[in-house]
C-alpha cells in the first residue's frame, strides 16, 4: 500500500513538474509573441476610433470589436483587425442572454421564479432540486463557482500548462452530478458567483422547454433580435484561437453542458442589437434586468444582469472572459445610452475601461 501511495505521489509529482515548465515555456513564448506584435490601428466611426486607439496603447491588443448604441441614432462602431461579422467567444456575457431566456419561459411554461429545479428537470433530484430558480439566477444559490474536483483541478493546470479548453468533455449528465454533490453541502442566500449554478439553471430551462439550450435560446431569443450569427458552442473553426493577456494563443473554448454559463459566440452587430432591444425595453425577457437581489450599498442583481449604480446613473451590466477571449456590455436605460467591446485577449477589465473611453467620447460628440 505504501509503494503504491508513493508511486502514485511520484506520477502526480512529475506531471506537475511537466505542467510548471509547459507553463513557464507558454510565457516565454507568450512575451516573445506580445513583444514582437503590432496592433492594428482602429478603423470604423472616425470618433470612435481615435478613441479606441488611445485606450489600448501600450497594452495587449489583438482583434476588438465596439459598439455605442443609442436610442434616437444608428449603432456607431469601431474596430481594430477585425469586422461587422468578426465572432468572439463572450465567456459568461452568455448569462446575460440566459437570464432573458429564464425571464421569457418561465410564465410561458406556467412557472414562477420561487419554483424548485426538479419542477423544470425531475433529473435534479435532492438538494440540488429544491433550490428556486431566482437563487440559481442571483447567485444566491450557495452553489460554488465551480465543482471541487481532481477532475477539475486537472483541467484547469492543462490550460495553465497549454492552452487547452478546461470544459473539454462536460456534458449536461456531468454537470447535474457536480451540481447535486455540490448542492449537499450549498447554504442558499449569500450572493457567491457560480458558473456550475448558471448553468444548471439554463440546462433546465431548456428540459422544461423540451428543447436544447442551444435551439431553446435561439428559438425565443436569439431569432426575435435578428442575432443570426450568434451560436452557442459552435463546430471546429466556428472561431479563431485567442489570446491570453501576456500573450499567450490558447484553443478556443466550447463549453458543452455548461454552455448557459458562457458558450455564446457571437458579433458586434448581433450585440449591438441586443443593447438595441433591451434599451428599448422590447428584448424577450426584459423582465430579467429588473433587480431581485441586492449585493452590497451600489450594486444589485436581476436574473443573471448585473446592476450598478454610478455618480447617480443605473448600469445594468454583464462582462465575459474565456481562455482568450473578453467581453463587456453596459447599458444605461434612462439616458437611452449602451456601449459593447468583444476583444481576442482574454482580459475583461481593459474591455471595460475601453467601454468606458467609447461612452465619453460619445457623450463629447
Amino acid at each position: 500500500m505504501l509503494s503504491a501511495l508513493q508511486t502514485t505521489g511520484t506520477v502526480i509529482g512529475d506531471a506537475l513538474g511537466v505542467a510548471a515548465l509547459c507553463a513557464v515555456v507558454r510565457w516565454v513564448v507568450g512575451q516573445l509573441s506580445r513583444a514582437s506584435h503590432t496592433t492594428g490601428v482602429a478603423t470604423g466611426d472616425p470618433q470612435l476610433a481615435a478613441a479606441l486607439d488611445e485606450a489600448v496603447r501600450g497594452h495587449h491588443t489583438r482583434s476588438v470589436a465596439a459598439a455605442v448604441v443609442t436610442t434616437d441614432a444608428p449603432p456607431r462602431f469601431c474596430y481594430i483587425d477585425a469586422d461587422a461579422d468578426t465572432s468572439f467567444e463572450i465567456g459568461s456575457l452568455s448569462k446575460a442572454l440566459t437570464g432573458l431566456l429564464v425571464a421569457d419561459r418561465l410564465p410561458a411554461l406556467d412557472l414562477a421564479e420561487d419554483t424548485p429545479l426538479s419542477a423544470l428537470d425531475p433529473e435534479c433530484e435532492g438538494a440540488l432540486g429544491t433550490i428556486t430558480v431566482q437563487q440559481l439566477a442571483t447567485h444566491t444559490s450557495g452553489l460554488p463557482k465551480l465543482p471541487r474536483s481532481p477532475l477539475v483541478f486537472g483541467q484547469s493546470l492543462a490550460f495553465t500548462a497549454f492552452g487547452t479548453n478546461p470544459y473539454a468533455g462536460s456534458t449536461i449528465r456531468g454537470l447535474r452530478r457536480a451540481a447535486a454533490r455540490a448542492a449537499r453541502r450549498a447554504t442558499p442566500g449569500r450572493f457567491d458567483y457560480s458558473n456550475l449554478g448558471a448553468a444548471a439553471l439554463g440546462q433546465a430551462i431548456a428540459h422544461a422547454d423540451n428543447r436544447t439550450y442551444a435551439d431553446s435560446l435561439a428559438t425565443h431569443i436569439l431569432g426575435p433580435l435578428q442575432m443570426t450569427r450568434t451560436t452557442v458552442n459552435p463546430p471546429r473553426g466556428g472561431v479563431h484561437a485567442g489570446w491570453t493577456r501576456d500573450g499567450r494563443q490558447t484553443w478556443p473554448w466550447r463549453l458543452g453542458g455548461y454552455a448557459p454559463a458562457g458558450g455564446v459566440v457571437s458579433t458586434i452587430t448581433d450585440m449591438a442589437r441586443l443593447a438595441q432591444s433591451v434599451l428599448g425595453r422590447t428584448a424577450p425577457g426584459q423582465m430579467a434586468l429588473q433587480e431581485r437581489h441586492r449585493t452590497s450599498e451600489q450594486s444589485g442583481i436581476g436574473l443573471f444582469w448585473m446592476l450598478k449604480t454610478v455618480d447617480g446613473q443605473h448600469i445594468h451590466w454583464h462582462n465575459g472572459e474565456t481562455g482568450g477571449y473578453s467581453s463587456y456590455l453596459g447599458v444605461n436605460i434612462d439616458r437611452g445610452r449602451a456601449v459593447v467591446v468583444l476583444a481576442s485577449v482574454a482580459d475583461s477589465a481593459r474591455q471595460q475601461q475601453i467601454a468606458d473611453a467609447l461612452i465619453r467620447t460619445s457623450q463629447n460628440d
